[in-house]
């Protein structure tokens, strides 16, 4: 196999350092903890397929189409490897070679699809298209597993191939296990944060284990991708309040902000309707890297909440 996209690489593969700082920042080696998941691993890899060592084949090709696409390993690396830039060549190399595997990209199912195309629209990344007959068509090197799609899918047909605990019905199960275990009277609220703004140094940071378990910060991919309907679930289950933080306008590469910020303003309608107080649930803006503002952005949201006090008296 000749993977010529890949060979023109060379120079920078041979100047990662193996230093390993992209492992820190790598949602996906947080989730399995599988060395091979990891963009150094994954670098490797690569090398070997380059000079021959490693041959091209299904399980190969399963670790390369694994990636989420949040570029930090990308911000952090010491040596400048443009990893994700190379990812994607050497996947249309494995393509063409007919190792076309799914990866953490979305699929529509075969029964059920409306033909509506609001996936096809809301794509920024021009990942889906259409045949003559209105099927989905899924390019699987330009998808990054955002889930803009699933979040506008009206029949629920669209879904993630490997979602990796960012799935709306992980997300969900988290809610239930934090609020269970939690119901002890003090605040209580679930905090989601978008991998691209809020993720880096996030879970290696002192403020992911709140003092008191007063709240539960839940790493999603996209803010645009979570549905009014995980964010009442936590409500329906005792939960004091939500904060959604997404990226600032200008920075989020699928505009999933903007739905997030939406969602959000349609959920404060609807809890003031039903005589709650709307501040139950807000959204924060964080730009890249600035754990500092986060922290700050919840520590403020926790102070409302322990003045509104538990949901339900």
């Amino acid at each position: 196999m000749e993977l010529v996209r890949l060979k023109k690489w060379e120079h920078q593969l041979n100047a990662c350092i193996r230093c390993g700082y992209c492992y820190e920042h790598c949602p996906l080696y947080k989730s399995t903890g599988w060395e091979s998941d990891a963009p150094r691993a994954k670098l490797v890899l690569l090398f070997g397929l380059l000079n021959g060592q490693v041959e091209p084949s299904p399980s190969v090709a399963k670790r390369l189409f694994e990636c989420f696409d949040c570029k930090r390993c990308d911000a952090v690396c010491s040596s400048g490897v443009p990893f994700t830039e190379i990812l994607h060549d050497v996947r249309e190399d494995l393509r063409d070679a007919g190792l076309d595997l799914d990866g953490i990209t979305s699929y529509n199912e075969d029964t059920g699809c409306a033909k509506c195309l609001s996936c096809v629209r809301v794509c920024k990344h021009e990942a889906r298209t259409v045949d003559a007959e209105q099927c989905v068509i899924v390019d699987k090197v330009k998808c990054i597993g955002c889930g803009a799609c699933v979040e506008v899918c009206p029949r629920l047909t669209v879904q993630l191939a490997s979602s990796h605990g960012v799935s709306q019905s992980e997300l969900a199960r988290e809610i239930d296990r934090y609020l269970d275990l939690t119901a002890n009277g003090n605040p209580r609220a679930i905090v989601f944060c978008c991998n691209w703004s809020s993720y880096p140094g996030l879970l290696n940071s002192r403020y992911a284990e709140p003092a008191a378990e007063e709240y539960r910060v839940l790493v999603n991919m996209c803010a645009g991708r979570l549905p009014p309907q995980l964010l009442l679930h936590a409500f329906e289950h005792d939960a004091w309040g939500v904060l959604v933080s997404g990226c600032p306008d200008g920075e989020c590469d699928h505009d999933g902000n903007v739905r997030a910020r939406q969602t959000v303003r349609g959920l404060q309608e609807t809890l003031a309707q039903i005589g709650l107080d709307p501040s139950r649930i807000e959204y924060v803006e964080i730009p890249k890297g600035s754990p500092a503002k986060l922290e700050q952005a919840i520590a403020k949201f926790m102070g409302q909440l322990h003045e509104l006090g538990p949901l339900r008296p």
